[in-house]
């Protein structure tokens, strides 16, 4: 089965309230994964780590009906941020790429705990998560009308472990952790990597066993 066929069957069926659609790519290399988060009223979307855009053009293109305002990296490693490039030169012209200092071709990099708005009821909290790379970013999303969240965390937090330290420190990776455990009593862990960080619920009795 394609790339393309898996993002279209994936699309179909994991769409949460929050409006968030899950895109793999690199299926059976990397297996790493890119997330659509769409405020419906505006139809607005920020388009999550989409570091392999051959394998997810057919469904922007396609499929997609929303307004991408954003294309969004949680790090700057080529599997999360490796696409910005082609996407901004192709079909993506001039829409801003939000991410930490390093990632490629960044026009805004939020402040920790900086709130940015999506569209008409989505608010989403950027949390600096050094450890991973020192540019690591988790975004907090909550749907003011739902009451629903999710936290997207890269390469952070996976639902089997945390990311390897390749530019950060075990203390560093204790307080990211914290962080994102702090955010509320379970909240929707959405991870980029690899089938292991898929989606879970996270507490904080998961993230405390990193300690």
């Amino acid at each position: 089965m394609s790339a393309a066929s898996i993002a279209s069957c994936f699309s179909k069926i994991f769409i949460r309230k929050m409006h968030v659609t899950y895109l793999p790519m690199s299926w059976r290399s990397g297996d790493n994964y890119c997330y659509l988060l769409t405020d419906e009223p505006s139809n607005k979307s920020w388009l999550i780590d989409p570091a392999y855009p051959s394998d997810i053009m057919d469904f922007l293109t396609k499929k997609n009906k929303t307004e991408v305002t954003g294309i969004v990296n949680t790090h700057h490693h080529y599997d999360h941020a490796g696409g910005n490039g082609k996407l901004l030169s192709s079909i993506y012209k001039g829409v801003p790429v939000i991410g930490g200092k390093d990632c490629p071709y960044v026009s805004y990099i939020p402040s920790d705990e900086e709130v940015i708005q999506l569209g008409k009821n989505i608010e989403i909290t950027a949390y600096h998560t050094p450890c991973h790379t020192q540019d690591s970013i988790c975004y907090y999303a909550k749907d003011k009308k739902t009451g629903e969240k999710c936290v997207f965390t890269g390469d952070t937090l996976f639902t089997c472990g945390c990311g390897r330290f390749f530019e950060g420190t075990a203390d560093q990776m204790i307080k990211a952790l914290q962080k994102i455990a702090d955010l509320s009593s379970r909240n929707y862990h959405v991870s980029g990597s690899r089938i292991h960080g898929f989606r879970c619920e996270i507490c904080k009795d998961c993230v405390r066993r990193f300690e």
